[in-house]
């Protein structure tokens, strides 16, 4: 578990090169650790690499299917590479698997918002509240699309402003 800890440690501190070290050494010491296989795909990430973060994070979800956080990182890094189907499959899993997870339901209505199935996405938004009431993104969200709801309903060409919360470390699905 040193290796873990360690490269959570120089992680934090911006050292992706050596996170990754770190992180597989203790994959050899335990290779079913899902959390390990998540760091590797934070940090995978943060060095720009998606298909090696999407690997670990399927590894991670194998390992362990209901870890919410790894299918709000999955469908995020399957997004940013532009698999935005996928993406919204992983969030409708992650969404079936913790649906009290208020990130997974703001960054699910921003995919169905820009898909334009305005009702679907209002609700998922006002779900992220009920969870997570000072949920900020989903909030300004809910607004934008009940906008864009009354103005599609009045002829007025839709505008996106959808905020999802991506961050680079992943660690904002909790929001």
């Amino acid at each position: 578990m040193g290796h873990y800890h360690l490269g959570s440690a120089v992680l934090k501190g911006g050292e992706s090169n050596e996170a990754i070290g770190n992180f597989r050494r203790s994959l050899l010491i335990k290779p079913d650790y899902y959390t390990t296989h998540y760091q590797l795909a934070v940090a995978f990430r943060a060095r720009g690499e998606p298909n090696e973060a999407i690997m670990h994070l399927r590894q991670t979800l194998q390992i362990k299917p209901d870890f919410a956080e790894g299918h709000y990182l999955l469908g995020l890094t399957l997004q940013s590479t532009g698999d935005v189907n996928a993406a919204a499959r992983q969030f409708r899993e992650g969404l079936r698997r913790a649906p009290d997870h208020a990130g997974l339901h703001n960054i699910y209505g921003a995919v169905l918002a820009k898909r334009g199935a305005l009702d679907e996405a209002i609700g998922h938004f006002e779900q992220a509240l009920r969870i997570k009431p000072d949920f900020e993104k989903a909030s300004l969200n809910l607004s934008t699309v009940r906008r864009l709801k009354r103005n599609a309903d009045r002829g007025v060409a839709p505008r996106f402003d959808i905020r999802s919360g991506s961050k680079r470390s992943g660690a904002e699905g909790k929001e």
